[in-house]
Order: C-alpha cells, then sequence, then structure tokens
C-alpha cells in the first residue's frame, strides 16, 4: 500500500477477500482518511469481485491465479509478493516465475 500512498495524494483501495475478519484487522493505511479510503468488498460472487477489479487503475495482487487475473484486466501497475512460492516448497522446482510475473510488475518483499 506503501507504494501508491507514496506515488499519489488521494488513494482509494478496494479489498476483495473470501475473509472479511482477517482484511479488517491486517489491511489498513498509515495514512490518514483524508488521503486514504480502503473499502472492503464482500459478498459478492467471484465474478463480481472479478469485475470489480478488473476495472481498478492499480492491484496489490495475493498470490494464485484469482489475484493474477485481477491484475492482468486491470492493466496498470501491478505489486506481487515476491518470495511466492517459498524455495523449499514443491511447487518452486515446477515454476517459472518469468512465465508467471511479467516483467512491469514489481515485486514486493517482507
Amino acid at each position: 500500500m506503501r507504494h501508491f500512498t507514496n506515488t499519489y495524494d488521494k488513494v482509494q483501495f478496494i479489498v476483495a477477500s473470501d475473509d472479511y475478519n482477517w482484511t479488517k484487522e491486517y489491511i489498513a493505511s498509515e495514512k490518514p482518511a483524508s488521503a486514504v479510503n480502503v473499502t472492503h468488498c464482500f459478498n459478492h460472487t467471484a465474478g463480481q469481485d472479478m469485475a470489480v477489479l478488473s476495472m481498478c487503475d492499480h492491484v496489490i495482487m495475493s498470490t494464485g491465479t484469482f489475484g493474477w487475473w485481477a491484475a492482468w484486466l486491470a492493466k496498470g501497475t501491478t505489486i506481487y509478493y515476491r518470495d511466492w512460492p517459498r524455495k523449499d516448497s514443491p511447487l518452486f522446482d515446477h515454476f517459472n516465475r518469468d512465465d508467471f510475473f511479467p516483467p512491469t510488475w514489481i515485486p514486493m518483499g517482507d
């Protein structure tokens, strides 16, 4: 979130998740509400969430295909978790990062 709040004067974040409690607890901005608005998008179908996310200017994506498609359809700046998949995981040996993350997307670390 910091990348976007440092880049733009006013930011609207739309959070789509199937875990309402986790997102309400952990996804918040350090900036004042006059500069940043966080809206939690719940109780919609996956298709409705995808439609909303695809209309966003930029995306901070979770790992997985749902977040990937939302980012791809949005066509703006995309930030993704850099350390996925973990090096010791079974998926790591079968995963080609260059095939999954376009070069214009920005990796985010811990």
